[in-house]
């Protein structure tokens, strides 16, 4: 085979899978409308872009530079409006270590993994957070991860780690900088070049790329399908935790069905967690539903909470001008997401479905109402606030 023959080979190949995937979400069980199967080939194009970006260009344990994911470009598997993810490679052999400043960031949580939830090995093998190091918002830091503890705070890396797979929580929308994080490798080694990939190498990174494509496609077409038969629509199925996430975290789920004139209506006891909150999600390619064009979310740091003590979220295509009104989109289905992290009691969400009109007479005396500006003006800072976050 001449050089190059086994790449170029393999890049033949990608493209071949790739066109065959936008076949693919054309047919059953993917979504049936003709909006979402465009959508579809876009969501494709955005996978590619992550898993190749991962496999080809950031694979090396000794070169751990972090790849942004799950943002406004990469979206896979719900991602959250209020984190930043980022993925490094590691070598559980090696050293590293981990710099920071974490300016407006109130949170972060390392986890050590195996792989990604869509991959055939995958798992979450250890958890630490910012706060167990005493680090919080504002706060400059240094922390080693592998080797031989020395005078720096130390994370061990677990024997069968290969990713530090990284979340940023940013509890409120400041217009502030985001947080600024770096891993070094300090093994004898580093210092010599890398050496210049081999045919073979590339072949194989791009055969990974494409494999953890189809893969992701397929994993969470399956798990919306999954979920949604969990429970009947526009009413929450029992608490989850996810086996193989993270230990913290849990989650609750409601797959809403509402038309042009309807409201869910969504109350709840609050749980007792440092974090929660309420997030919209298109159930076609399971990614946040438009935050940059929609209120689509909120957390316990902006959410009225009733004279009761408990919380009224309101799911409509229409603002019935009432405070934790989320916008469904005119999308007539979607999914409610509410999560909460650092738990020690879970809350029991209950549902209810009635007229848009009707909505103030589910509510409490003190629900504030809100106007169509302070609408428009929390949109624009929510926007300004995910470009400043997301900004390159």
């Amino acid at each position: 085979m001449s050089v190059g023959g086994q790449a170029s080979h393999a890049w033949g190949n990608v493209l071949a899978r790739l066109a065959g995937l936008a076949d693919e979400i054309h047919s059953g069980p993917y979504p049936a409308s003709e909006q979402e199967r465009i959508e579809g080939v876009a969501h494709t194009a955005k996978q590619w872009s992550c898993w190749s970006n991962w496999e080809l260009f950031h694979a090396d344990p000794r070169r751990p530079l972090f790849q942004r994911q799950n943002d406004l470009l990469t979206p896979w598997g719900g991602p959250s409006a209020d984190y930043v993810y980022r993925h490094a490679r590691i070598d559980p052999k090696r050293t590293y270590i981990f710099r920071g400043h974490m300016n407006c960031c109130d949170e972060f949580v390392i986890a050590m993994r195996a792989g990604f939830m869509h991959q055939a090995v995958w798992g979450t093998i250890a958890q630490h957070c910012a706060s167990d190091y005493g680090i919080g918002k504002d706060d400059k830091f240094e922390i080693q991860i592998g080797g031989t503890p020395g005078t720096l705070p130390h994370i061990p890396i677990p024997e069968k780690a290969t990713v530090l797979s990284f979340r940023e929580f940013y509890f409120s929308w400041e217009e502030r900088d985001p947080a600024v994080f770096t891993l070094e490798c300090i093994d004898d080694d580093v210092d010599e070049p890398t050496p210049r990939v081999t045919d073979e190498l590339l072949a194989a990174r791009m055969e990974r790329a494409i494999t953890s494509t189809e893969e992701s496609i397929r994993f969470w077409n399956n798990y919306i399908i999954e979920k949604r038969a969990l429970a009947p629509k526009n009413t929450f199925a029992p608490t989850m935790k996810v086996s193989g996430g993270l230990e913290l975290a849990r989650y609750g789920f409601c797959f809403y069905d509402l038309g042009p004139h309807d409201a869910l209506i969504v109350e709840t006891d609050i749980p007792t967690a440092r974090y929660w909150g309420f997030q919209l999600y298109e159930t076609a390619w399971y990614d946040l539903l438009e935050p940059l064009d929609r209120l689509i979310s909120t957390n316990h740091t902006d959410t009225h909470i009733s004279s009761d003590g408990k919380v009224r979220m309101v799911v409509s295509h229409t603002d019935p001008g009432c405070a934790n009104w989320l916008d469904a989109g005119n999308r007539q289905q979607g999914l409610v997401t509410f999560r909460w992290f650092w738990a020690t009691s879970d809350p029991s969400p209950h549902t209810r479905v009635v007229p848009v009109d009707d909505v103030w007479a589910h509510l409490p005396n003190d629900t504030p109402s809100v106007d169509t500006a302070t609408r428009a003006d929390d949109l624009r800072r929510r926007r300004r606030q995910l470009t400043w976050r997301f900004r390159t």
